[in-house]
């Protein structure tokens, strides 16, 4: 919504961990589900990618969800029900602790990832560089599920230290498969095959 005109936001929002979610602001926001018009109060917080339609908002369309048939009744409307289909995986990476990057260093910054919940196997994740203001970047870094403490590197090329506040968006991180130098095997795999 980059477009969007927000008004402050009458909400605190939180996170299925409980994490705190950055509310940028209130807008209404038009939608189509399929092929019907609607409206809804929404609130817009960057750690979001999704559309969530809250259970005021059904209540006042008079939502009825026929799991036999596979269908929701909007007022009128009825609406056939489709299952959703992850087509990527990340991981938002964010601010665990303040923390202050002095002007012309690069820091090492305790970060957090958090998720939507839904059960993974473990994986390895990687942020690419970003920006986070002028002259002030994360690097690319490794992470593993496997890791007690993640640690992003941040480059402060700025004139002066910059303070990165908790809960700071940092990136999103993405899974990879890590190789070894001398071996094409995943170096999770290489961890297992030296244990036995």
């Amino acid at each position: 919504m980059p477009n969007a005109s927000l008004n402050p936001s009458q909400y605190t929002l939180f996170a299925a961990n409980k994490a705190n979610l950055d509310v940028l602001g209130d807008t209404v926001l038009p939608f189509v589900i399929d092929r019907h018009a609607f409206e809804a109060d929404v609130s817009v917080c960057s750690k979001v990618e999704d559309f969530l339609l809250g259970s005021d908002w059904l209540e006042q369309q008079g939502a009825q969800w026929d799991f036999a048939s596979g269908t929701v009744t909007l007022g009128d409307r009825c609406i056939k029900v489709h299952r959703r289909h992850r087509t990527g995986i990340c991981r938002c990476v964010v601010v665990a602790t303040d923390c202050i990057v002095p002007a012309k260093h690069e820091g090492n910054v305790l970060v957090r990832m958090e998720d939507d919940g839904l059960p993974l196997p473990p994986y390895d994740w990687a942020i690419e560089p970003q920006g986070l203001g002028p002259n002030i970047m994360t690097a690319r870094t490794l992470f593993s599920d496997f890791q007690p403490q993640l640690i992003a590197w941040v480059l402060n090329n700025s004139c002066e230290d910059k303070l990165l506040s908790v809960d700071t968006f940092l990136s999103m991180a993405k899974p990879v498969q890590c190789l070894s130098d001398d071996s094409h095997k995943p170096a999770s795999l290489m961890v297992e095959s030296n244990r036995s």
